[in-house]
């Protein structure tokens, strides 16, 4: 057991700095007893640089507050000086993130105590699933904090329980003793109250009831506390709500008494016009929590038997809502859609890979792009894993991270199953072509992989490292123009370091039938003297011929009917293939490009064009070390 003394303090890391986390941060700094790691994301540099403005009614004002260390990523353990305690106050949203694979970077196993300060009923489970000798700590709050800009607003006390989630593989006085510890080092400034209890799920089905009614209830309504209410929500929609809810948790072993269902419809006044956080996310176009607060507590009714109308048709709602704001956000994917729409145009197979921003997102954090990079790598191995018979990958490269790329290509190629990589048309600022980047395509190809180029926006990279994005159409999306302008700086790049000469293995693949480049062809041949490394001329002709031996070209955007023309006048059909851009493109539209693609290639070829774009897909494929066997009916690249 790790007991802090006068000498030495409780080493922490808080992984969500919003309101509650930032809160946690203060109250443990403060006690004297810990020196706590707090991780920003988007707020990093205005608290490196300002710190904190909190105005709380436990600590008073603090002006330019900061704890121990900020990082701007979870920081991997030190196997000589480990965290204690990681404390995790971030939204559990598992449709955009996985919370365990978040923390495993701080956590050493056996030895760092896990606190989760978060909402949401049997969150628990899968944490002690991924870190089995680890204490689970989880705490039910009623905190009133918020954080906007590195400014916290902190109007309701700091009181909360707290327990061990038992885990049966370790001994509960363990438990109890790490419990003892974290709440005795919180609540060392002496303003702030953590009550330990022996079982938290009592306190936080007690909490659901507020939390899994005015929450989901509000943010659908898009009223305040006050004003479903007042509308008669109270009689028709929250009251009824919180009985089932309160049944669910009596079947669940917690009989929370008669009067739970009146304390928790006036715990918050009606005088307040309160808006819950789930109804401050919607408006804010965030993503919701509505798994971990009306998902499980679902499930568990499915399971006891327990008839729930009211929060069955309000999970109903909220999943639409919610996938309406991760839409918003990105891009709705999910295999069975991508499946429905392959079938429909008669695809077999579809080769997947990560599109722009890719996976490197923060200019100088390799850390986190590594670990993305890993994450969304994994994911989509295990997605081929289980359609096999429909789907294969390229794998994702951290680059700019030179060190990160070189061990991801192996990894990719000996482990995942990847059949090539995809790297984007510039990481950063640096395009492919720049001597920091020869190592990884001599790695690419040492290993013969198959090399896919997606474009995304143009950035500039200033003397001093930093990066700004370069909009010279502002109010226009980049996909529009920018990518494809984009595409041929990228390949441009290529021919002109001698990167293609120079690595005789790799297989290039390049999108929107190569950009802009088949009409500027000529002018970069006219001026190679200048631009290629050897001074010498490189003709019209010998740049065809390298992009008809070592490049193939997909045919997603809008090729036909006028673009397809300039690509054709430097490489043959042998070098073209299919490319729906599926989801970034919305079905409708895939459809009807995909018969525009279709239809112009029966003009030019014939018959055999569906034949000519299988073949062409066929043979590039037989080239991937990681493909395996297949038999292909038809194939398309996605992004």
């Amino acid at each position: 057991m790790t007991t802090a003394t006068p000498m030495s303090k409780h080493k922490v890391v808080v992984v969500g700095a919003g309101g509650v986390g930032t809160m946690a941060s203060v109250a443990l700094e403060r006690s004297g007893m810990a020196n706590v790691t707090l991780v920003l994301r988007s707020n990093y540099e205005k608290v490196a640089r300002d710190g904190f403005e909190v105005e709380s009614v436990d600590h008073g004002k603090l002006s330019g507050w900061r704890p121990s260390q900020i990082v701007n990523a979870v920081p991997e353990a030190d196997p000589d000086d480990p965290f204690d305690f990681l404390v995790v106050s971030m939204k559990t949203v598992p449709e955009i993130s996985d919370v365990c694979k978040i923390i495993a970077p701080s956590i050493t196993p056996s030895h760092t105590t896990i606190v989760l300060m978060q909402n949401g009923m049997y969150i628990e489970p899968p944490i002690i699933e991924a870190f089995p000798t680890n204490v689970v700590l989880s705490g039910a709050s009623y905190i009133g904090a918020h954080e906007r800009n590195a400014h916290i607003i902190h109007d309701d006390p700091d009181h909360f329980h707290i327990g061990a989630f038992h885990n049966p593989r370790l001994d509960v006085q363990h438990e109890r003793e790490r419990l003892e510890a974290f709440t005795t080092a919180y609540n060392g400034s002496k303003v702030v109250d953590a009550v330990p209890v022996d079982d938290i799920m009592l306190y936080r089905w007690r909490k659901i009831i507020w939390n899994g009614t005015y929450n989901p209830i509000c943010a659908i309504t898009q009223l305040d506390n006050a004003a479903v209410r007042r509308c008669g929500g109270e009689y028709s929609l929250i009251r009824p709500a919180m009985a089932e809810m309160a049944a669910i948790a009596k079947a669940d072993g917690y009989d929370l008494g008669e009067n739970i269902v009146d304390e928790m419809v006036n715990k918050t006044p009606i005088e307040l016009c309160f808006r819950p956080s789930m109804l401050v996310d919607v408006d804010k176009g965030n993503p919701v929590e509505v798994e971990v607060i009306l998902g499980n507590a679902l499930r568990i009714a499915r399971e006891k038997g327990v008839q729930t109308p009211i929060l069955d048709n309000t999970y109903r709602f909220l999943k639409l809502i919610q996938t309406r704001l991760l839409v918003a956000r990105g891009h709705d994917w999910d295999a069975n859609s991508h499946i429905s729409m392959m079938k429909s145009l008669n695809i077999k197979k579809s080769v997947l890979s990560m599109s722009s921003p890719g996976t490197h997102l923060t200019p100088g954090n390799d850390q986190e792009a590594r670990r993305l990079t890993r994450q969304v790598n994994e994911d989509m191995s295990k997605i081929c894993k289980d359609h096999s018979e429909h789907f294969l990958f390229f794998a994702s490269l951290p680059l700019p991270d030179v060190e990160g790329s070189l061990a991801e290509i192996d990894y990719a190629l000996d482990h995942l199953g990847a059949v090539g990589f995809q790297i984007l048309t510039n990481s950063h600022g640096i395009y492919p072509g720049d001597p920091r980047f020869n190592r990884v395509f001599d790695k690419l190809s040492e290993r013969e992989a198959i090399v896919f180029f997606h474009p995304t926006s143009c950035y500039a990279r200033s003397e001093d490292g930093s990066v700004s994005r370069i909009t010279p159409n502002p109010g226009l999306a980049s996909p529009v123009l920018e990518f494809m302008f984009d595409t041929t700086r990228s390949l441009t790049s290529l021919m002109a370091s001698g990167t293609v000469d120079r690595c005789p293995g790799i297989t290039f693949i390049i999108c929107h039938c190569g950009g802009t480049f088949p009409p500027v062809l000529s002018r970069i041949a006219r001026f190679s003297p200048f631009v290629f490394p050897s001074g010498e001329r490189v003709s019209d002709e010998e740049m065809k011929r390298m992009l008809q031996t070592r490049f193939y070209f997909d045919l997603a955007g809008i090729p036909f009917p006028d673009q397809i023309h300039g690509l054709l006048r430097a490489v043959g059909s042998s070098r073209l293939l299919y490319g729906s851009d599926y989801p970034y493109t919305p079905f409708a539209m895939v459809k009807s490009l995909s018969a525009e693609v279709e239809y112009g290639l029966r003009e030019i070829y014939g018959s055999e064009s569906c034949k000519i774009l299988l073949d062409n897909g066929e043979r590039l494929l037989s080239k991937s070390k990681g493909r395996g066997s297949m038999s292909l009916l038809g194939l398309v690249f996605d992004k």
